[in-house]
């Protein structure tokens, strides 16, 4: 292992050197190579459960966005006079509640599997060496359910696991991963998981509200911006896991090939202090 340069003056401890294997403690150069504390434990399967669960959930939501076509048509056909018979409306609406009923309970089953996979994962990046990472694994999973921050936070994790999967930089630092970039899917989810957020607000709070009963228009009104907002919802929610499932296949796959790089690398010996001038 090439020994860093010295460096005159102070600087902050913490700070590696160019070629991230030694970092300043303050007082003189440390080896940077972490710990092994974790150990590698396969991801296959719990990728495969995770993957079918969000096909399982974009298909729901896919459903969904019919029967929601469908109430909107009656709401259509209602505010431009036509007859609508009260079993047609009321077979639309709980085809609705239906449909929506299902979605969900996919959705918290979906959530619980995923959150497994990204666990292992996360779990799985330290124990191939990657340098002081910003998320463990416990973070990793309950940054989700953290209001406000997990608008954002979701975004961030997944972003810092496909870093540090990458088999090109085993054992990356800090400063490394930041170097990489983003691919394009995994910022597209982001951008799909900061707007349903409020949208998934908005769609409560209107079924929460009661507008006027005795003012039909009022009604078809809310109605027909409640009908839109969850069409809207839908396919975020199918776009996103469209993304999800090729997020999750991605980073498995480079964590599987991040494996192989590791096992076929020597193991550094004994690092040694080293004082500066």
């Amino acid at each position: 292992m090439q020994m860093p340069p010295n460096v005159p003056g102070a600087m902050p401890a913490g700070t590696y050197s160019p070629d991230g294997q030694w970092v300043w403690s303050g007082r003189e150069w440390v080896s940077s190579a972490p710990v092994a504390t974790r150990t590698y434990l396969p991801t296959r399967t719990r990728s495969r459960v995770a993957i079918a669960a969000l096909v399982a959930v974009g298909l729901m939501h896919v459903i969904g966005l019919f029967t929601l076509l469908g109430r909107l048509d009656i709401v259509r056909r209602l505010t431009n006079g036509e007859f609508v018979s009260a079993g047609e409306a009321n077979d639309s609406d709980n085809f609705v509640r239906t449909v929506g009923f299902v979605t969900f309970a996919a959705t918290v089953v979906c959530g619980v599997l995923f959150l497994m996979w990204l666990y292992r994962t996360v779990a799985n990046n330290h124990a191939l060496g990657a340098r002081a990472l910003q998320f463990s694994p416990g973070a990793s999973v309950w940054w989700w359910f953290c209001p406000i921050a997990n608008w954002v936070r979701p975004f961030q994790i997944l972003r810092e696991t496909w870093r540090a999967a990458n088999p090109s930089a085993p054992g990356s630092t800090p400063d490394q991963r930041q170097l990489q970039r983003t691919p394009i899917h995994l910022i597209v989810w982001g951008l799909c998981w900061f707007a349903v957020s409020p949208i998934t607000v908005f769609v409560y709070l209107s079924n929460a509200s009661q507008p006027d009963a005795f003012d039909p228009a009022q009604r078809l009104n809310a109605l027909q911006t409640q009908t839109i907002a969850e069409l809207v919802n839908a396919v975020i929610w199918v776009v996103a896991a469209v993304l999800a499932v090729v997020i999750v296949s991605r980073i498995n796959a480079r964590q599987q090939r991040l494996l192989s790089v590791v096992s076929q690398t020597p193991a550094p010996g004994p690092a040694a202090a080293v004082a500066p001038a």
